[in-house]
């Protein structure tokens, strides 16, 4: 006992740095070898295994049990407690909360916190980009890029690119987000230059990029080491890796092992319960990916379940708690107009996408505008209104040309080809 207690005092400054290589899982072994009283008695540790927990994508309640050890009378310890509060907000949409949580971790963390309170910045810039605050968000998060950068922490330099990435790929940039992403990996290496597990969430975005432009082999190759690097840091990246990964089978016609990747994403989103997001999007790509199999009774089963016929669900604006519905809703509106397109429901589907694209221009989702008037061109077609269904297929090309997007065209079949 008297050794490993010796250890970790030797040891424990090197948690944070730890983190910071976006090794979580090597600091849940070092600490699951541990005698637990010792961790239990140093608050900082607890802080960081809480945060290791919660990367990996653990059930909040184990998460909690760590954090209220952590969360003693020392300010710095609150602030560490706070800050992972902050972020567990964001992600069930209370956005009001997150952001003052961040700043209330922000005024308690030591300017010497460097991770954590590069983290509650993160969070800051995230809150701005969910409220439709597109330029302050992206300042704040370069700037955190920057600050980051600069003090060695490469974890959150990673996903902050990343982060930044994903808001020019949702945009229709794709030349930008693919350029961001591939600065992101240069500085996901340690000193070797291998790359560290954060370096997978790179990965599995470039993955969706060359998806989305046919490269079928070199999106597989990136998504498959992505889904290997993050398993050592952050299976709730994990699980739009296998999402990725099943939309790259499914284009490859190996249904079997998009259904099994389908699979993996369902377990790893019904673990990590902090949010039923992630259980939300792995349902809508799994209807998706059975509209086009024409297992219907699954997908009206799902569509019941969401009441997503309820035209009033995009009507609803997007302040508040109800972020995250007002967006996966979007997306799933999309599914549903699949649904009816398939069923020969077409009149219906084009009303429903007309709500579709003024929703996703709102909210800035340039893909799903794209994806939404190539669908609304189907609809068309199978009514044999030619000059609309060229309309609507022109509008499409025109706002895809940019990004280079070929799959959104590809996957409808051969009409689209």
């Amino acid at each position: 006992w008297s050794s490993a207690a010796s250890d970790v005092y030797k040891r424990q400054d090197e948690a944070e740095a730890i983190l910071m290589r976006s090794e979580s899982g090597t600091l849940l072994r070092w600490l699951d070898s541990l005698p637990e009283e010792i961790v239990q008695d140093r608050p900082s540790l607890c802080a960081y295994r809480a945060w290791a927990l919660f990367l990996d994508g653990q059930p909040w309640d184990e998460i909690k049990t760590h954090l209220v050890a952590a969360d003693c009378e020392d300010l710095s310890m609150s602030g560490k407690a706070t800050a992972l509060h902050a972020l567990a907000a964001i992600y069930q949409g209370r956005l009001t909360q997150a952001e003052e949580l961040s700043r209330q971790a922000l005024q308690g963390l030591s300017e010497d916190d460097i991770l954590l309170r590069s983290i509650a910045s993160w969070n800051l810039g995230m809150v701005y980009l969910s409220q439709g605050h597109d330029q302050k968000g992206i300042k704040a998060l370069e700037e955190v890029a920057r600050v980051s950068q600069e003090t060695g922490n490469l974890m959150v330099t990673v996903m902050v690119l990343c982060n930044l990435a994903d808001v020019w790929f949702k945009r229709g940039q794709l030349h930008e987000a693919e350029a961001i992403y591939q600065r992101a990996l240069e500085h996901a290496i340690d000193r070797q230059g291998r790359r560290l597990p954060v370096a997978g969430q790179a990965l599995i975005g470039l993955g969706e990029i060359e998806r989305e432009w046919n490269q079928l082999e070199t999106a597989t190759q990136h998504l498959s080491e992505g889904i290997q690097l993050v398993q050592n840091w952050g299976n709730i990246w994990a699980i739009e890796g296998y999402l990725t990964l099943a939309r790259v089978q499914q284009a490859m016609e190996k249904y079997d092992a998009a259904q099994e990747s389908f699979v993996k994403a369902q377990k790893l989103a019904e673990q990590f319960d902090v949010t039923e997001l992630d259980d939300k999007v792995v349902a809508l790509h799994l209807a998706r990916f059975r509209v086009a199999q024409k297992h219907f009774d699954a997908v009206i089963q799902w569509v019941d379940e969401r009441r997503l016929r309820q035209e009033a669900a995009l009507e609803e604006g997007l302040e508040g708690e109800i972020y995250n519905n007002y967006h996966i809703r979007i997306y799933e509106r999309i599914v549903l107009a699949r649904l009816m397109i398939a069923q020969g429901q077409y009149q219906k589907a084009i009303n429903f996408l007309t709500l579709v694209i003024v929703a996703a221009q709102n909210a800035g989702r340039v893909n799903l505008m794209i994806e939404a008037h190539i669908l609304r061109s189907l609809a068309f077609y199978a009514q044999d209104w030619a000059d609309e269904a060229l309309r609507a297929v022109e509008t499409a090309l025109s706002m895809a040309e940019e990004g280079g997007y070929v799959r959104l065209f590809v996957d409808e079949g051969q009409l689209m080809k």
